[in-house]
């Protein structure tokens, strides 16, 4: 029968799932479970001749009509695979596939105009999100309906799902600018992003005790490498972030003024320099003399420790001490919020954290090297006592 809206919702769910295939496209089918979901999907064979099925997504959000027309593109697509290495050869054109115009955007606009870490970020989303599902549909044939059904099939993910929208939005502003797409036709203006939960957390104190019992258990027992663990410590006594920390070298370390140069992983900054607390200082001071870095990777001293160990330790580490979730920034935002509660104002906690915009909006209230210091002193040795609290002393029994 033919999939329409009539047809849809006229049929009524059985005690077994039950799969309708459209008269007019082979390949397009509707899906209706025993709980009444109904759902859009299609069949095809892959490159290699295997049987392939792809839920398109649910009725409701999606419409048959819009339906429909996804199963057109996505089951054209699997019959004509586009080809990476022939399409970027050449800059994208009006009605070139959204893989030829994403090499354009990769070499005109993100390469050149945005951050290493942030090209590589949009090569990703790229790679990973949008080639599979939308490469080989034309530039300028992409709608409402496309862009909605990838956004949709990245429900489990919210955060990842709307960073792969607005990257989407802004690579479809662009080709309206370069003349691949009718002026304002933007289809991802009418794509409603998922809500997000706020990503900051800090610890708390029983937190705080539990993950210093962890890390302490981890060393004595050997379960983790002894820089994975100084590097965790580093982080959250210092408020430094990822990048900075992994890539200090032992000449980055101003043992007499008591203090750190972080560099800026990508060179675009100037290094900044942070005072260091007791607690971190004793930190470094215990670390081998092995390698020019200070924390080096396990398996090649000549190279600083990778952000995948280090995540990959955390996770273990953090679902001991009952940490499901937390994330290594949320480190920095623990050191941030007890500089806060300390009473440290704005402008201070600005230049020590590294925020750029609190330094620029407060650029004729620096603060004095003392009370940089003062601050990181107070905050490393809290967060220190919070990681290892003393023993309660036991009440002696009466006699």
């Amino acid at each position: 029968m033919k999939i329409d809206r009539r047809t849809v919702e006229s049929l009524a769910a059985g005690e077994r799932e039950q799969v309708l295939w459209d008269s007019d496209l082979p390949g397009f089918g509707l899906r209706i479970k025993p709980s009444g979901l109904r759902s859009y999907i299609i069949q095809y064979r892959d490159a290699q001749g295997r049987s392939c099925r792809a839920t398109l997504g649910r009725h409701g959000p999606l419409t048959p009509d819009e339906a429909r027309k996804l199963a057109e593109a996505r089951l054209d697509a699997a019959r004509h695979p586009a080809t990476r290495s022939v399409e970027a050869r050449r800059p994208a054109r009006r009605g070139d596939t959204l893989l030829a115009f994403c090499e354009r955007y990769m070499e005109q606009h993100a390469l050149p105009k945005k951050r290493p870490r942030s090209a590589k970020e949009d090569r990703r989303l790229i790679d990973g999100r949008i080639l599979p599902m939308l490469g080989g549909l034309r530039i300028d044939r992409v709608g409402v309906a496309e862009v909605k059904f990838l956004h949709e099939s990245l429900r489990g993910t919210p955060y990842e799902a709307n960073r792969t929208l607005a990257l989407l939005r802004k690579m479809f502003n662009l080709a309206e600018d370069w003349g691949l797409r009718a002026p304002r036709s933007n289809p991802c203006k009418q794509v409603e992003p998922f809500p997000e939960q706020a990503r900051a957390r800090r610890l708390g104190g029983p937190e705080l005790a539990r993950l210093g019992a962890v890390l302490k258990e981890a060393e004595t027992k050997g379960r983790e490498d002894v820089t994975v663990l100084s590097c965790l410590r580093l982080l959250l006594l210092t408020g430094g972030r990822v990048s900075e920390v992994i890539g200090l070298r032992w000449d980055h370390v101003d043992w007499e003024g008591k203090a750190l140069r972080f560099e800026d992983p990508d060179g675009l900054e100037p290094p900044r320099r942070v005072p260091l607390g007791k607690a971190a200082l004793e930190t470094i001071a215990d670390l081998p003399y092995v390698s020019d870095y200070l924390l080096p990777a396990v398996t090649d001293m000549d190279q600083p420790l990778s952000v995948s160990t280090l995540e990959h330790a955390w996770r273990r580490l953090r679902d001991r001490a009952g940490l499901k979730g937390v994330r290594l920034h949320d480190l920095r935002h623990t050191f941030a919020s007890l500089a806060t509660d300390e009473g440290f104002d704005e402008p201070l906690r600005g230049t020590l954290m590294g925020y750029k915009t609190i330094q620029a909006a407060s650029r004729f209230a620096r603060p004095q090297p003392r009370r940089l210091r003062e601050a990181a002193e107070t905050v490393s040795q809290g967060l220190a006592a919070a990681l290892a609290p003393p023993r309660r002393a036991r009440k002696k029994e009466a006699s």
